[in-house]
């Protein structure tokens, strides 16, 4: 019988604690949020910033050698000899440029609540600016310390790229899923 009492004590006690917080706004407040692209290392590495130069100048010294050469070609009836054109202007698209690269998504929140936060599920999507759809999200798990009353950054890396849209930049949300304390109790964000 005393068993009884203690599983019904601990099965009441697990209840509450993983539905605490459910319905209720979290005591994390977002105060900013951004992101950023970091090119792959093989990128920084490879790049010769002096590759346009080098190109412009060698169709320069193709386009010599054949003003030279062509006078005695046409005498003899031969073929002319046609510099080979090199493409000197860039041609990376955002989607190009990005292939391989890793990107930084942050958050900056503050704990508004009385318990100190150790770990946040947090969701950085991407909205149509026509629609409102998500086109792309992300969801983050982060362990951090937040006592109550202060601030803090929250970083997570990803190799998901954002959505480039020609037409308009895509809006962004940022949603808190749910929040851990340090007593143990956990937060949910109703799902929707």
């Amino acid at each position: 019988m005393r068993y009884a009492y203690l599983l019904l004590a601990v099965i009441a006690l697990s209840a509450g604690v993983s539905a605490q917080g459910s319905g209720k706004p979290s005591a994390l407040s977002v105060l900013e949020y951004k992101w950023k692209a970091s090119p792959p290392r093989s990128a920084l590495l490879d790049s010769d910033p002096f590759t346009a130069n080098d190109d412009a100048r060698q169709t320069a010294r193709d386009q010599k050698i054949a003003d030279r050469a062509n006078p005695e070609r046409i005498r003899r009836n031969e073929p002319l000899l046609v510099p080979t054109r090199r493409n000197t202007t860039p041609t990376d698209l955002p989607s190009d440029r990005y292939i391989g690269a890793t990107f930084t998504y942050q958050i900056k929140v503050e704990n508004t609540g009385a318990q100190t936060v150790q770990e946040v599920v947090w969701e950085y999507a991407f909205l149509d600016p026509a629609s409102g759809k998500v086109l792309r999200s992300m969801t983050f798990q982060t362990a951090a310390k937040i006592k109550p009353g202060e601030r803090d950054t929250l970083k997570e890396t990803s190799r998901t790229l954002p959505p480039f849209l020609a037409a308009a930049p895509a809006g962004e949300r940022i949603t808190v899923k749910s929040v851990r304390y340090s007593d143990g109790t956990v937060w949910k964000a109703d799902p929707k």
